[in-house]
């Protein structure tokens, strides 16, 4: 009884240890992407607010119906680009789970 139970608490050690080597990796691939994916977020932005500036330039400044509607197309371009970073931003965070683990986790790390 005593050598079983043995085994089992040698088992359970290897499994809690192959657990935080998994939890350890994910994190450390989460924290990577999240990283580039402030990092690409942050150049969007800076972007859109050169595209903002370059606007306040034109709008101190138009004078003609043409001046008008190339201001308003801008500002159009300027919603959408804004609204893409963002969506795109949403879209790839919800990949980035900890704790999920998957067969191939384990056989990578016993093998």
């Amino acid at each position: 009884i005593r050598s079983h139970y043995t085994r089992l608490i040698d088992e359970l050690r290897c499994a809690q240890i192959t657990n935080e080597e998994i939890v350890e990796r994910q994190a450390t691939i989460h924290n990577n992407e999240l990283e580039l994916l402030i990092d690409e977020h942050r150049q969007r932005c800076e972007q859109i607010n050169r595209s903002i500036q370059d606007l306040r330039v034109i709008i101190t400044d138009w004078s003609t119906i043409e001046q008008f509607k190339q201001l308003k197309l801008k500002l159009t371009h300027l919603q959408e680009d804004i609204r893409e970073a963002n969506e795109i931003f949403q879209e790839r965070l919800p990949e980035m789970k900890v704790f999920e683990f998957d067969n191939d986790d384990y056989k990578n790390i016993n093998h």
